[in-house]
């Protein structure tokens, strides 16, 4: 949590239009990493890193015009898929 601690802070100041993790590498494994620690933690703030993980993904996903190779980039990244599976549980059980 003392890691996050910066990146959350960050994250909870900037809106879902602002890009907290502008230049990093891989942006998703970085959010749902979040997501992950807080949840964890039983900390609250860890659906809202979830809500902007499937969006980042989805907005990003949207870039691909080929279906078969969209969903391979949702399907075949581990992280992506991930949360992927953690948005569909999380609709699943009704939040």
């Amino acid at each position: 949590m003392q890691a996050l601690a910066s990146l959350v802070a960050l994250g909870a100041k900037t809106s879902a239009d602002d890009n907290p993790l502008s230049g990093v590498e891989f942006p998703r494994l970085v959010e749902w990493t979040c997501h992950r620690v807080l949840k964890r933690a039983n900390d609250p703030r860890a659906a809202e890193w979830l809500v902007r993980a499937h969006e980042a993904l989805q907005a990003q996903a949207a870039t691909i015009t080929d279906a078969g190779l969209r969903q391979g980039f949702i399907r075949n990244i581990p992280h992506h898929r991930e949360i992927a599976a953690a948005w569909t549980a999380r609709n699943a059980a009704g939040r």
